[in-house]
C-alpha cells in the first residue's frame, strides 16, 4: 500500500532527499503496517516523536494504516511567551 508521510520541524532530515523541500514523502508499506512502522522506516527515534496523526486525527503508534492514508509526525513543540498563557489563565 502507498501512504503519504508529512513531517514537521527537524524531522524533515529523516525524509529521503527528494521529499525534503516539500516536507513530505510517499512510502510503500505492506498491508497491516502500523504507525510505528513508518517511524521505524524513516529512522526517527521514537522518544523524539510527540504526536502522530492519521488523516487529520491523532492516533497511537499501534494504529493500522490503509492505502492512501496521510500520516503526520510531529516532534515536541516549544516556544511562545508567558504573557498569553497568563492572560488565558486569568479569564
Amino acid at each position: 500500500m502507498r501512504i503519504e508521510v508529512r513531517v514537521f520541524a527537524h524531522f524533515v532530515n529523516y525524509l529521503p532527499a527528494e521529499g525534503r523541500p516539500e516536507k513530505r514523502s510517499f512510502l510503500e508499506l505492506p498491508e497491516g503496517a502500523r504507525m510505528s512502522d513508518v517511524v521505524t522506516r524513516l529512522g526517527i527515534p521514537r522518544d523524539e516523536v510527540n504526536l502522530l496523526m492519521r488523516n487529520d486525527r491523532q492516533v497511537s503508534e499501534e494504529e493500522v494504516l490503509a492505502e492512501g492514508d496521510v500520516v503526520g509526525i510531529f516532534p515536541p513543540i516549544v516556544g511562545g511567551t508567558e504573557g498569553p498563557r497568563k492572560i488565558l489563565a486569568d479569564c
